[in-house]
């Protein structure tokens, strides 16, 4: 199992409405996703892990996830959320 530690934006994060546009596209995008679009989101998603360090294992951990950690995620990089995110383990 891979673990995911996620380093999310805070109030402080320069660049909010960037985050927030591009996770309010994807979240829209996600009501009928496409093969590209699921690759799109978790290559905006990868961004944000801080663990594991290497991109790959990182976004191969994200295509683990569950819907609730996606979407609770895209909420939180949005601005939306509480900052904090259920806790993710992919397989690896």
């Amino acid at each position: 199992m891979t673990k995911l530690v996620f380093e999310l934006p805070d109030k402080t994060t320069p660049g909010f409405f960037r985050r927030m546009r591009k996770a309010l596209q994807f979240r829209d995008l996600m009501s009928e996703p496409t093969p590209e679009s699921i690759d799109q989101v978790i290559d905006f998603l990868a961004d944000f892990v801080k663990e594991p360090a290497e991109k790959q294992a990182a976004k191969d951990a994200l295509y683990d996830a569950t819907q609730e950690q996606i979407e609770s995620l895209l909420l939180s990089v949005a601005g939306g959320g509480s900052n904090t995110v259920p806790p993710v383990n992919g397989g690896s």
